[in-house]
């Protein structure tokens, strides 16, 4: 707060604008309409002076964690899932409908096409047939299933380890019935 000829003047808002007015309240009043002018309470101040340090402390931060942590860490888009309540109709006669059922409740569409098109994981067209022969020994449910509940054991060549390890808490019966729908095209 400046202190001008001996008294303490603490700065004033002015419209959205934090504004320092000389000698006394009185002259902002003079520049400004009355309405307009309040001073800063003490939680004001400190919101505004929170919000000066965040931006001035994002900006002068590193851009690497490597310099700190001397770790190279990559990068990922974080993505959030919001649970939903699961499929609506789970038809026991259908693990393909229910698969896509379950891979469209958690969002899997945001990342990984159905076609040969990559996102930011890869293209699903033909995993069925892939997954088999990906890990010697693995069969192709058991590979499918190891990638979505421990989605960095196995990440595709050219794609980054970006994919979220929260459907680990899948049910057997949701992945046996998403692992239906993935080998389906």
């Amino acid at each position: 707060m400046p202190l001008l000829g001996g008294t303490l003047y603490p700065p004033v808002m002015v419209g959205s604008v934090l504004a320092f007015c000389g000698t006394s309240i009185h002259e902002c009043k003079q520049d400004y309409p009355t309405d307009y002018v309040r001073r800063l309470d003490a939680g004001s101040l400190l919101a505004v002076s929170a919000f000066v340090f965040v931006f001035a402390l994002a900006a002068c931060s590193s851009n690497s964690e490597e310099e700190i942590t001397g770790v190279a860490v990559t990068p990922i888009p974080i993505l959030v899932t919001i649970p939903t309540a699961g499929p609506s109709a789970i038809d026991a006669d259908d693990p393909v409908a229910n698969g896509e059922a379950v891979f469209k409740a958690n969002a899997c569409s945001a990342c990984h096409s159905t076609g040969d098109n990559a996102l930011v994981g890869p293209g699903l067209a033909g995993v069925g047939d892939r997954a088999g022969s990906q890990v010697s020994g693995l069969s192709a449910d058991g590979y499918l299933e190891r990638s979505v509940r421990v989605p960095g054991e196995y990440v595709v060549d050219g794609f980054l380890n970006a994919m979220p390890a929260n459907f680990s808490g899948l049910t057997e019966g949701e992945m046996t019935d998403m692992i239906a729908f993935l080998k389906s095209f």
